[in-house]
């Protein structure tokens, strides 16, 4: 379960690795080819602007400069003419000779002329036809009169022939300078015609030559324009959907590129240029999506080639993660596994001089002194588990040691009172005999004699008696000895059993003495009973006998003092030695449960495979 959580996160770990690093990757590439399809897009529009658009209209002029050229001549010829002058200068104005002399002007130049007289408000054209000016017809007539100029340019279309045409314009005047009228030469550009609308932007492009008021002269539908219908409402800018919005802003000489909507819903871009010989603007109406459409090529190209180049480089990054990342990252589960298996000596062979290298020689370093903690504490465990076997050993025979110290001196005290009880009774003994002998004193005096055998006996029990005092002294002496043994001895109390055995003997002694002594007064009570007799004859004695009684009465009531103290001291001595036994057995549990615990250690230790 465990190595499959390992590989499942190493798994992990890869997909995230190379997720990421794809992800990066693709929004990068995905972000750049953005940018360059807008950097594209926005590089097309300034073409278009900058360069392409204002080519077509110094084309355009310069084409129509060109055919400027050739109807310079006729329209001077005009001018210059004395026979025209004199016929349009006359009072009363003959429109067959000024139709006539227009119409071999004409056909001697190829070109369509025309003049507006300003005496009779006629209108004569070199196709035979007269008739009053119309001030909406003609109102490029009206303008150019009340104008500054002498001369004038204008674009329109021929109402016979249908196609566009140059009428350059020039007024007339008599030689008084009397204004004349205007005469105008409709130079024939059907070529202009072509030549604006072949060039192409685009199959949903369109190209317009439109005057400074809007008036369309030139577009896709320029067949449907003639003289009659190019001041339609209809025809002009303003009016058409969508671009007419933009239509004040195309009209002036700011060249600036504007985006509008169409009826479809097509993005569009238009973008206007000033003709100054013409007084008009060409205006170039394209799609945006059009427009666009080799951008969009180019980032669809682009993003299939990059999408490959990626494909290529991430096989690439994946082997070199794998190599240089996921390879260690998988040396370094495998470390931590045998870690967790508690595994130390084995090696960490990775190397080198980046990150990763840095971290296997960490975890290298952090392998030997785990190894090396794990020894020491492995020697130290033995050391205490060793240590405390000693110890629970040792306290085992002090205790064992100490019960029986316990034991000996329980005997002790039991022997103690048990001479301490013989004293009692020997000095109570004593009392009664000291007042049996005052009272008999003044009456068996006669007894002497038995009283003297009766002195002999209880000079005996004064040596027995001594000698009992010189068994307490030792005793006492011993008793001191052992105390101070034990004092030395401390918790150990070694020493106290020979003291114990010699306050033993001493008891007993002291008891044998004991039994003399009861055995001598039994015996004295027998003479004195045979002395009764004879007392007025002991009566000496006896007073001396009585002085003897009281000597060992005193001495009695002293070792029954004494053997209270060494009794006292002897039951403080059997204290410290049950103190010593608990103290001891304590010492063996908690040897015992440091054992235990050594033990747990070395177990707990051994859990590491370590290199000795």
């Amino acid at each position: 379960m465990i190595e499959k959580q390992k590989r499942t996160n190493a798994i992990s770990l890869r997909i995230k690795l190379i997720g990421s690093i794809s992800a990066s990757m693709i929004l990068t590439f995905v972000f750049l080819s953005v940018a360059n399809y807008l950097a594209s897009k926005s590089e097309i529009i300034t073409r278009l602007k900058g360069q392409e658009l204002p080519v077509f209209a110094d084309n355009v002029k310069n084409e129509i400069i060109i055919r400027m050229k050739t109807g310079s001549e006729p329209l001077s010829n005009l001018m210059h003419d004395t026979y025209f002058k004199s016929v349009i200068s006359a009072n009363q104005i003959d429109a067959v000779p000024v139709l006539e002399f227009l119409k071999q002007i004409a056909i001697d130049h190829g070109v369509i002329i025309g003049f507006i007289s300003h005496k009779t408000a006629n209108y004569y054209s070199s196709n035979g036809k007269t008739r009053p000016i119309d001030k909406d017809k003609e109102a490029w007539y009206f303008n150019f009169k009340e104008s500054n100029k002498t001369s004038n340019f204008n674009l329109g279309r021929s109402a016979d022939t249908k196609k566009i045409s140059l009428f350059q314009s020039e007024k007339l005047f008599g030689k008084d300078s009397t204004y004349l009228g205007v005469a105008y030469i409709g130079l024939n550009l059907h070529e202009i015609d072509s030549f604006v609308l072949s060039r192409s932007f685009g199959t949903q492009s369109n190209i317009m030559m439109v005057t400074a008021n809007g008036r369309i002269i030139i577009d896709k539908d320029s067949s449907h324009l003639n003289i009659d219908n190019a001041s339609d409402p209809e025809k002009n800018l303003h009016s058409i959907q969508g671009i007419g919005g933009l239509a004040d802003s195309l009209l002036s000489t700011g060249n600036k590129p504007y985006e509008y909507t169409n009826q479809a819903g097509d993005k569009r871009i238009a973008i206007s240029r000033y003709v100054s010989h013409l007084d008009a603007f060409i205006i170039l109406d394209v799609s945006e999506t059009e427009l666009t459409a080799s951008a969009r090529k180019v980032l669809v190209s682009g993003l299939v080639t990059g999408l490959v180049i990626f494909a290529i480089i991430l096989f690439l990054l994946i082997s070199l993660v794998q190599k240089l990342v996921l390879n260690p990252v998988k040396t370094f589960i495998e470390v931590s596994g045998r870690f967790g298996d508690g595994n130390i000596a084995t090696p960490i062979d990775i190397t080198g001089n980046d990150e990763i290298g840095l971290l296997g020689q960490s975890l290298e370093n952090m392998r030997l002194k785990l190894n090396q903690i794990a020894s020491h504490v492995s020697n130290v465990s033995s050391a205490i588990l060793s240590a405390g076997s000693e110890i629970g050993e040792r306290a085992r025979l002090l205790a064992e040691g100490s019960g029986k110290q316990a034991e000996g001196i329980v005997h002790v005290l039991d022997s103690l009172e048990e001479m301490l009880e013989t004293n009692e009774h020997t000095t109570q003994s004593s009392k009664e005999t000291g007042m049996l002998a005052a009272d008999l004193q003044l009456e068996i005096e006669d007894v002497q004699v038995l009283f003297n055998a009766t002195m002999k006996s209880l000079t005996d029990i004064a040596e027995l008696v001594s000698v009992i005092h010189e068994i307490a002294d030792k005793t006492n002496m011993l008793a001191i000895n052992a105390s101070i043994e034990a004092a030395r001895a401390g918790i150990h109390g070694k020493g106290f059993a020979v003291v114990a055995a010699e306050v033993r003997k001493l008891s007993e002694n002291s008891a044998i003495a004991a039994s003399h002594i009861n055995r001598n007064i039994s015996d004295s009570l027998q003479i004195a009973n045979d002395s009764v007799a004879k007392l007025l004859e002991v009566i000496p004695k006896i007073r001396k006998t009585s002085d003897y009684t009281q000597n060992i009465l005193t001495s009695g009531m002293q070792q029954e003092n004494a053997s209270k103290f060494i009794t006292k001291a002897v039951s403080e001595l059997n204290l410290v030695a049950q103190s010593n036994a608990d103290s001891s057995d304590d010492l063996a549990k908690k040897s015992e449960l440091l054992t235990y615990h050594a033990n747990k250690l070395k177990k707990t230790i051994q859990f590491f495979k370590r290199k000795e």
